[in-house]
C-alpha cells in the first residue's frame, strides 16, 4: 500500500503557506483598491481637465495669430479663409470650455472664463465686419480715388486699432481665466498624490511584515522539500540518465510516493530492456519496407526518388544514364498460369538483375512489370551493352514455373542531370515504346538531351 506520510505533510505545509499568500494578496487587493479608484480620478477627472485646460490655452493663442490673419487680410477671399480658421478655432474653445466645466462643474470660477469667450467671438465678429469694409473702400479707391475717401478709411483704421486692442485684452483675459483652472487642478493633483504616498508607506509596512512571515514558511518549506523530495528525485533522475539505464541503479528507499515512483520506474527499465531488442528489430524492417518492394526485394519508387534527390544536392553536376525496362507479354502470363506464377517470374526477374548488372546501379520496382535502372558514372555505351548483357541473359534462361522464356523490352535516356530526372523519365518511356512498337524484345537508345 502507498505511503500517506509525503503527501499528508506536504499539504500541511502547502496550507500553512497559501494562507500566509492569501493574507497578503487580500491586503494588496484592498490596497490596490483604493490606489486604483484614486488613480482613476487623476486620470478621469484632474488628468483630463488639465490636458483640457491646456488645450483650451493653446486654442486661444491660436485665435490671437488667426486674428493677425485676418488683419493682414487684403481681399474677401483671404478675409473668408482667416474668418474660417476664426470660426474653427472658436467652435474648439466652446468644445473645450463645456469640456472642462463637466470636468469642473462644481467650480465657481466659471463666469468670467464664459464672459471671456463671448466676448472675444463678438469682438471677432465685429472685426471681420470692419475688415471687410476696409477692403471695399481700398477696392472703390483703386478704381477711382476721391478725396472724400481717405477721412473714412482713416477713421475704418483707428476702429479696427482699437478692436485690435480689444482682442487681445480679451485673449488675455481668456488665458488667465483658464490658468486659474490650471493652477487649482494642479494643486489637486498634487494634494492627492501626498495622500497617496502616505496610504502606501502605510500599507508597505503591513505587507512586509507579512511577506516576512511568509518568506520564513517558503524557507522551511524549501528545506524540507529539498531533502525529502528533490534529493530523492536527483538520485532517481541520476539513475535514469545514463545512456542505458539499468534496474539496479535505481534504489527504492521509504514507503512513501517516491518511493512508489522508484519502484515503477525500474520495473519500467526493465520492460524496456526486453522490448529494445524487438523494437530495434522492428525498425529495421520497418525501415527496409520503406525503401523495398514486397515481392521482389528491390528497391522501390520512393527510394529512387529519395537517391536522385540526394544525387541532386550532393552531385548536381553528375550525368546518369536511365532506363526504363518491363518484361514482354506479361499479363498472358498471369492469364495463362495465374498470379502466383507471375509472381515467381518478378522475383526471378529481379535476381537477374542483380547478378547482371554492375553493383553500382540502381534498380527499382516502379510497379506490375515495370523497372527503372539508374547508371552513374557510367556512358551511354556502357549502359547500353549492360543492358543488352540483360537481356540476352534473361531471353536465354527458362524461368519456373513451366520452364518460362520471358524477354525485355527497354528504353535508355543518357546524359541527364539529376535535376532533369523528369525529362529523362519522359524520354526513357517514350524509347520503351518505341522498342514495343518495334517488335519487343530490344533496347531502344532515346535521342540525346541538348542543352544550352
Amino acid at each position: 500500500m502507498s505511503g500517506t506520510g509525503l503527501t499528508t505533510k506536504t499539504a500541511l505545509f502547502t496550507i500553512l503557506l497559501t494562507l500566509l499568500t492569501l493574507s497578503t494578496v487580500l491586503l494588496a487587493l484592498l490596497s490596490f483598491s483604493g490606489y486604483r479608484a484614486a488613480v482613476n480620478h487623476l486620470a478621469d477627472q484632474q488628468t483630463q481637465a488639465l490636458m483640457t485646460a491646456s488645450r483650451l490655452v493653446q486654442q486661444s493663442e491660436s485665435m490671437v495669430a488667426s486674428s493677425a490673419l485676418l488683419l493682414l487680410a487684403d481681399t474677401h477671399a483671404s478675409r473668408r479663409r482667416a474668418v474660417f480658421e476664426i470660426t474653427d478655432r472658436s467652435e474648439w474653445i466652446g468644445r473645450l470650455t463645456d469640456a472642462l466645466q463637466q470636468y469642473r462643474n462644481h467650480d465657481r470660477h466659471f463666469a468670467e472664463l464664459t464672459q471671456a469667450r463671448f466676448a472675444l467671438a463678438e469682438n471677432l465678429q465685429h472685426l471681420d465686419t470692419l475688415v471687410g469694409e476696409r477692403i471695399n473702400l481700398l477696392g472703390r479707391l483703386e478704381q477711382a480715388p476721391a478725396g472724400d475717401e481717405l477721412p473714412a478709411l482713416r477713421q475704418l483704421e483707428q476702429r479696427l486699432r482699437q478692436g485690435v486692442e480689444i482682442n487681445r485684452r480679451l485673449s488675455r483675459d481668456l488665458s488667465v481665466a483658464v490658468g486659474f483652472h490650471i493652477h487649482d487642478i494642479r494643486n489637486g493633483i498634487l494634494n492627492t498624490v501626498a495622500q497617496l504616498n502616505t496610504d502606501i508607506e502605510r500599507r508597505e509596512r503591513q505587507l512586509l511584515l507579512i511577506a516576512a512571515a511568509a518568506l520564513l514558511m517558503v524557507v522551511i518549506t524549501v528545506v524540507y522539500i529539498h531533502r525529502t523530495i528533490v534529493h530523492r528525485i536527483l538520485a532517481l533522475q541520476r539513475a535514469i540518465s545514463h545512456e542505458r539505464p539499468r534496474p539496479e541503479y535505481v534504489v527504492v528507499q521509504g514507503r512513501d510516493e517516491i518511493s512508489d515512483m522508484a519502484r515503477s520506474v525500474r520495473n519500467y527499465i526493465e520492460k524496456i530492456g526486453k522490448n529494445e531488442a524487438r523494437i530495434l528489430n522492428m525498425n529495421q524492417k520497418l525501415h527496409f519496407m520503406a525503401n523495398h518492394d514486397a515481392l521482389t526485394g528491390l528497391y522501390n519508387r520512393h527510394h529512387f526518388e529519395h537517391h536522385v534527390q540526394a544525387l541532386r544536392l550532393r552531385a548536381p553536376d553528375s550525368h546518369l544514364c536511365l532506363a526504363m525496362v518491363d518484361i514482354d507479354f506479361f499479363k498472358s502470363i498471369n492469364d495463362r498460369f495465374g498470379h502466383d506464377a507471375g509472381d515467381r517470374v518478378l522475383t526471378q526477374v529481379a535476381a537477374t538483375f542483380i547478378s547482371v548488372l554492375p553493383p553500382s546501379t540502381l534498380v527499382a520496382r516502379f510497379g506490375g512489370e515495370e523497372f527503372a535502372i539508374l547508371f552513374t558514372g557510367t556512358s551511354a555505351e556502357q549502359a547500353r551493352q549492360a543492358l543488352e548483357h540483360l537481356r540476352g541473359q534473361l531471353a536465354g534462361t527458362p524461368l519456373e514455373p513451366h520452364d518460362l522464356r520471358v524477354t525485355l523490352s527497354g528504353g535508355l535516356a543518357c546524359d541527364y542531370r539529376p535535376a532533369d530526372i523528369g525529362l529523362a523519365l519522359k524520354a526513357a518511356d517514350t524509347a520503351l515504346y518505341q522498342a514495343k512498337h518495334q517488335g519487343r524484345n530490344r533496347i531502344v537508345l532515346a535521342s540525346p538531351l541538348h542543352t544550352a
